[in-house]
Parts: structure tokens; sequence; C-alpha cells
């Protein structure tokens, strides 16, 4: 029988780069025992200590910056102790995941949620943990990213309620304040006992499973959400930066043991604008290529099997974007979840386009977004199954 989290609402690499050499610290909060008599969670401990294991085992999170409060730990004085520990102990060179699964709250009234510490009191809200309280200390943190995943009812209380246009700048060296909720305004399933949530386990199984060796923030996001909505109705998981509270385009990356910071810097480039020479260069190698091109075209049979099609996909990606975005979304049934995401990922590059069009992006900058909507096209092509296809 599956519980629900809520009380109810009332009314490339460059080695030469001097990367951040931080620390990754790891906040855990879970709660599955209440006090005074709130219902009980079946699962929110065993995701939230899973999710700490798969981070410490297999990404750079050291087990000796990682702060764990479970159950009767989980009072509202530890919790807040513990934010007030974070903001002495982090530098500008650090970064924060913090991970909340436990009930939460939205009072209609004053349009604000709240997180339920394990102390609480049935319907006393001054014994919750108010969201403007987390967003508080994401605000003063000195962390170079904060990044908060929150596995409870009515957590996207905790975003502005202006949208935010979405960016697809990922340099790691910029501040990020980023947040991957469950849900939006709506209960949550908690699972099965003895199973993990839904969110939890889509969380765990794109880290868990990730064939590269290191994943975006915008990325994990992006594919929790999608599996979300093609299997749990009802449950609208949602994940984009925080407003006024530090982001400045930047985001935090999960990193496999033993692996680099998977960018190249451009900040210094975008400090100085391409000289006549470089402009020319750029143009004559363009016309050079597309001669070459006409002069030699590329043979390509038709692909017949899945890998072939997979193959033939990511290497016309790197070559030609907008061609490949256009093959794939016309070989796709209509009934496949695949759709809506290449759908999405061709919007992004269409308002790519129109950024350079209008001259509001920089070149460097230009290279960085396409590079990462190739990598993004890639690992949706990677998911990719023979019921997908048209063939």
């Amino acid at each position: 029988m599956n519980s629900y989290k809520g009380i109810a609402s009332r009314n490339n690499l460059d080695p030469e780069h001097n990367y951040p050499s931080g620390k990754n610290y790891l906040l855990i909060i879970a709660i599955d025992d209440y006090r005074n008599g709130i219902t009980p969670l079946n699962n929110a401990v065993k995701d939230a200590l899973e999710f700490r294991e798969l981070l410490v085992k297999q990404y750079q999170f050291d087990r000796e910056n990682v702060i764990t409060l479970t159950n009767q730990d989980a009072t509202k004085e530890a919790i807040i102790e513990a934010f007030d520990k974070l903001y002495k102990l982090l530098t500008d060179q650090d970064n924060l995941v913090f991970f909340y699964s436990g009930h939460g709250e939205y009072y209609q009234p004053i349009q604000r949620g709240f997180w339920i510490p394990s102390d609480a009191k049935l319907e006393k809200r001054t014994t919750y943990i108010s969201n403007a309280d987390i967003v508080d200390y994401i605000k003063v943190f000195k962390a170079r990213h904060v990044l908060g995943i929150v596995d409870s009812c009515f957590a996207a209380a905790l975003f502005a309620q202006k949208k935010l246009r979405p960016e697809d700048s990922r340099y790691y060296s910029l501040p990020s304040r980023y947040l991957i909720t469950a849900g939006r305004l709506e209960p949550v399933s908690d699972g099965s006992l003895g199973a993990n949530s839904p969110f939890a386990k889509s969380l765990m199984n794109q880290l868990r499973y990730l064939s590269a060796d290191h994943i975006w923030t915008s990325e994990l996001a992006f594919k929790v959400i999608h599996a979300i909505q093609f299997n749990i109705e009802g449950q609208l998981p949602q994940g984009e930066p925080l407003q006024n509270v530090g982001h400045e385009g930047g985001e935090f990356v999960f990193l496999r043991k033993g692996r680099p910071v998977p960018i190249v810097d451009f900040l210094d480039d975008l400090m100085e604008a391409p000289t006549p020479t470089q402009t020319k260069s750029k143009n004559e190698l363009a016309t050079s290529h597309t001669q070459t091109l006409k002069t030699h075209p590329e043979q390509i049979d038709e692909p017949l099997t899945l890998p072939q099609l997979k193959s033939y996909l990511k290497n016309l990606a790197a070559k030609n974007l907008e061609k490949a975005l256009d093959d794939v979304n016309s070989r796709l049934r209509d009934n496949s979840y695949m759709v809506n995401n290449f759908i999405l990922l061709s919007a992004q590059f269409n308002q790519l386009k129109g950024d350079k069009a209008r001259g509001i992006i920089p070149y460097n900058d230009s290279v960085v977004r396409q590079n990462q909507i190739i990598d993004s096209f890639q690992s949706l092509v990677d998911d990719l199954e023979d019921e997908d296809i048209r063939w």
C-alpha cells in the first residue's frame, strides 16, 4: 500500500585549467517515524540512505563530509543546526547537495510550504520549518553550487512564482542554486512498504546506471522528470534554478570517482571579442568545409538495426545537429514517450539559433550551448528502444 508525503493542505576536458578544488558536502534529512500523531511514512529513510551510499561509493562525495539526520534525530532544532553548521563550513570552492525526504505541507492562505520535522505537532505550523527559511540559507551559503533534492508533498512551493526561461549554460565555475522536487503543489507517492518512492527510484536509477562518467544537474532533472511523467499519473516533478538566491548560470555536475570536471572553461575567452582575422579564418574554414562536403558527399547506408541507427544519429548530430533532430523526429512513433524529449531538445536548439541570429549570445557561449544540446541528444539516442522507431 502506498503512502503519501503530505499533511493535507488547508485552503570536452582541459587538464591545463585549474578547476575548483573544494569539497562536496551532502546533507541527508529523512523521516519515517513521526511523533505527535503525524502519519508515518514507508520509505523516506530507506530512499535517503540509499541515495547517500550511492553518492559516497560511486561519486565524488567523501563520507566525512556527509551529515545525516533520520527519524528522531531530524528534529526542527537539529535541522536548523545542520544548516547553521554548513553556513560556517562552506567556502566559495565547495558544493552542497541536500536531500530531504519526509512530510511537507502547503498552507494556502499565506501561499507557503513547510517541511515537517520529526518532533512537529500536527497542525502547529510554528513547529514546522518554513520553505522561506531554507531559501534564506541557500541565499547566504558561500558555496559555488547548491543543489536541493526534495522528495515531499508541495515541494515546489520552494520555487518563486515567476517562471524562469530555461538556460543551457553549464559553466562549472559560475555559482548555481538549483532545486529538483518530487512534485509541485500536489501529494506525491512514498511507494509501497520496503520499496523506493517513484521519485527516489528514478533519481537513483539515473545515477546508478549512468553510462557516462558524469551527469549535469539539468540532464539529471530532465531524465527524472520525464521518467516520472511517463510512469506516474498526477505527479509532476520539477527541476530548475532558484530565483534571487545567487544563481549565476552555473551548474553542478555529478562526477564519478576519479574523474575531472568535463568542461572547458570559456570565461577568459568571453572577455575578448574575435579579431577580424579570426572571424575571417572561421568563415574561410566554414566555406572550405562546405565545399569539401559538396565535392565528396558522404555515403551513408540506411540503418537497419537499432545499434546502427544509434551510431548513425550520434555521428550525424556531431556534424549537423539540426539535421539529426529532424531525422530522429521523423522516425519516432507517435506513441513513443521519447517524442516529447526530442521536441523539447529541438525547442532548445531553435532558441539557440534565434539568439545567434539576433546577435545576443557570444560566439564561445553559443559553442558551449550547442555542445550541451549535442550531449543531451546523444544521451537520449542511447535510451531509444526498437518500439520507439518506425521501421
